[in-house]
């Protein structure tokens, strides 16, 4: 999942975005054994670049617009879909409601920066590399934490796109087992954690790369979340952000 505010490219695990949608009623707390206290007052509140709920939580069905990658995205939602809040930390992201562990899917900008090391144990230098679908299938290839599939043509909303699966090593290389795929300027990064299963479908746009994560936790059913994948990738729509952006 990708984190994109953290002040140094740490990983913040989607337990804790499961944990805020328990909260808020986006997915059932008897299933975690929760009895959550209210959460806090935010000191303001969250500013959604899009049409999704600022606050997050449980989102109708209907279509939805975010231009915060700098494109504007629109994309259409069946019903068992959340939102994590504007200010969670981790982008465009949604969560099935039907699931009993994190399972999401997620949109994260690719520019060709990837981190050196990528369990960050002695570095998190970032280094360029080929800022294309290609290049960074080959970059995730290379990844010795992973363990990545041929990459597979398709074609999102009219654009290019190169589609991979990926599964983590056993043993994991990283300690903690946590690993960096690439780094999202200007100090953030998409990570997977140890037992994840994710697709990456990777579209060449005309204003850059966006990558489409499709990706489970242990303890949710990756099948599923694919099939709930489908009809919102299917949906998408990608043009110009609006300038200026509305609210803006």
């Amino acid at each position: 999942m990708p984190t994109v505010t953290q002040s140094r490219p740490r990983r913040r695990s989607a337990a804790a975005a499961l944990l805020l949608l328990v909260l808020t009623g986006a997915l059932p707390g008897g299933a975690a054994g929760a009895s959550p206290s209210p959460l806090p007052s935010p000191a303001a509140p969250a500013v959604r670049e899009g049409t999704l709920p600022a606050e997050g939580g449980p989102v109708e069905p209907g279509t939805y617009q975010d231009w915060s990658l700098g494109q504007t995205l629109t994309f259409t939602l069946d019903d068992g879909w959340a939102a994590t809040a504007a200010d969670a930390g981790y982008g465009l992201a949604l969560l099935r409601r039907d699931q009993a562990a994190p399972a999401l899917v997620s949109i994260a900008p690719f520019t060709g920066l990837a981190h050196r090391d990528p369990c960050l144990a002695t570095s998190e230098e970032t280094i360029e590399i080929e800022p294309t679908a290609a290049g960074l299938a080959a970059e995730l290839a290379a990844n010795p934490s992973l363990i990545v599939g041929p990459p597979e043509e398709r074609e999102v909303a009219g654009f290019p796109a190169l589609h991979v699966e990926v599964g983590i090593q056993q043993p994991m290389a990283c300690e903690p087992p946590v690993t960096s795929l690439w780094a999202i300027p200007p100090e953030g990064a998409f990570f997977l954690e140890d037992g994840e299963e994710a697709g990456f479908t990777i579209v060449e746009t005309d204003a850059g790369v966006l990558v489409i994560a499709v990706e489970a936790y242990p303890g949710a059913d990756y099948a599923a979340l694919v099939a709930a994948a489908e009809p919102l990738i299917a949906s998408l729509e990608i043009g110009p952000a609006p300038s200026p952006a509305p609210g803006g």
